[in-house]
């Protein structure tokens, strides 16, 4: 598994079961062997919904935007088998921001006013330009007319990056996956001894 630390964009979060735990859950479950994929993706999709939500909760506390609006670049990929019975899956971040004119905005004399969430911000000098077929608000470069340039809200990728918040989100998600895991073993090998004691 690659370091958080040091991710390149965009960003982008893998969830893996560590070998230990992996010849855990087939040693335990070496009788019932159908059930240990089973137990190994649901760990995993446990591990991506918290990094997902891990990520959310970061960016949301920068950007003061919708969450729906945000889970447009949170992109959460399921567990997928690569080989044997090892299971991983992936949470991706936008690395492009928003389009200031995604959110409420107004003309002002001195530019455009944007609201975010709680905040209105203002941009100095910035207008409304269509620029090959997509709305945007800009701001020149210089004092000259051209160039512009479009202004955007910083991306999930700029988000978690800024906030080194990586690692941690990464552990977190390690951690639902193991809980998780944990918790199918406990149930699986508790409803086996019912079984066997109620035979008895």
């Amino acid at each position: 598994m690659p370091d958080p630390s040091e991710m390149t964009d965009p960003l982008s979060l893998e969830i893996t079961i560590e070998p230990d735990t992996v010849r855990r859950v087939q040693a335990q479950l070496a009788g019932i062997r159908a059930e240990i994929p089973r137990v190994l993706r649901l760990g995993v999709n446990a591990g991506v919904s918290r990094i997902r939500r891990e990520i959310e909760k970061a960016a949301l506390q920068v950007l003061h935007i919708e969450r729906n609006i945000l889970r447009e670049r949170i992109w959460p990929n399921s567990a997928k088998k690569r080989f044997g019975e090892d299971a991983y899956g992936t949470v991706r971040g936008g690395k492009v921001g928003w389009p200031l004119t995604r959110f409420p905005h107004a003309k002002t004399p001195r530019g455009i006013a944007v609201s975010l969430g709680d905040r209105c911000i203002l941009y100095p000098g910035s207008f409304i330009a269509n620029v090959g077929g997509h709305s945007g608000v800009f701001q020149r470069i210089g004092k000259s007319r051209l160039p512009i340039r479009e202004i955007k809200i910083e991306s999930v990728t700029d988000v978690i990056q800024e906030l080194s918040a990586a690692p941690s989100i990464q552990a977190a998600g390690a951690l639902a996956a193991e809980t998780k895991i944990e918790k199918e073993l406990t149930g699986i090998l508790g409803y086996g001894r019912g079984q066997i004691e109620e035979a008895a």
